[in-house]
C-alpha cells in the first residue's frame, strides 16, 4: 500500500467516525435527556458547546499545524474526541456531559483543519477534487450512521454503548495512522 492511499483511506475513516461520534448524541437524545432529566434547551445546549469550542479551536490548532508536523496534531485530534466520546460512558451528569462535548468540539477542530491540507500535500493538483469529494462524502454518511447507532443501539442496550461502540474505532485507526 502506497504512503498516499494508506493515508488517504485512514483519513477518510477517522472523517466518517468524527461525524459518527458527533451525531450519536442526537440519535441518543431522548435516552439521556431522560436519565439527566433535562430540558430542551439543556439538550440543545450540548452541541452548541461542541460548536463553540470547535469554533474557537479551529484557529488555534490551524495556527499549530503551519508551525507544526500536521500527522501528530491529526492523532492526538483522533484520540482526544475518542476519548471523549469513551468517556461519555461513565458520565452520570449534565454538566459532565457538557464538559464532554468540549472536549470532543477541540478534538474534530484539530482533525477537520489538518485533514485536507494533508491530502493536498499527497495528491497533485488534477487528484484533489477527486480525493476531497471522497473524503467529504464521509461526512453525511458518518453523520446518518452516527444518528442511527445513537438511536438503535440506544434503545437496544442503553445510551452508553453507542458511545463505546463507536468511540473504539477512532482509537485503532489513530493509533494506525
Amino acid at each position: 500500500l502506497n504512503p498516499a492511499l494508506g493515508t488517504f483511506l485512514l483519513l477518510v475513516a477517522l472523517n466518517l467516525l468524527n461525524y459518527i461520534d458527533r451525531y450519536i448524541l442526537p440519535g441518543a437524545q431522548p435516552l439521556i435527556q431522560r436519565e439527566f432529566g433535562a430540558t430542551d434547551e439543556q439538550m440543545g445546549a450540548l452541541t452548541t458547546a461542541m460548536f463553540f469550542f470547535y469554533m474557537f479551536a479551529a484557529p488555534a490548532t490551524g495556527w499549530l499545524g503551519d508551525r507544526m508536523s500536521r500527522k501528530p496534531l491529526i492523532i492526538a485530534g483522533a484520540i482526544l474526541w475518542s476519548l471523549a466520546t469513551l468517556g461519555t460512558v461513565w458520565v452520570h451528569g449534565y454538566w459532565m456531559f457538557y464538559l464532554r462535548q468540549a472536549f470532543v468540539g477541540i478534538g474534530e477542530a484539530t482533525f477537520g483543519i489538518y485533514a485536507p491540507a494533508v491530502l493536498a500535500d499527497f495528491y497533485p493538483e488534477r487528484d484533489r477534487n477527486r480525493v476531497l469529494s471522497i473524503f467529504y462524502i464521509a461526512i453525511p454518511v458518518g453523520a446518518a450512521l452516527g444518528y442511527v447507532a445513537g438511536g438503535e443501539i440506544g434503545s437496544a442496550l442503553g445510551w452508553r454503548a453507542p458511545f463505546l461502540i463507536c468511540a473504539i474505532p477512532g482509537l485503532v485507526i489513530a493509533a494506525l495512522y
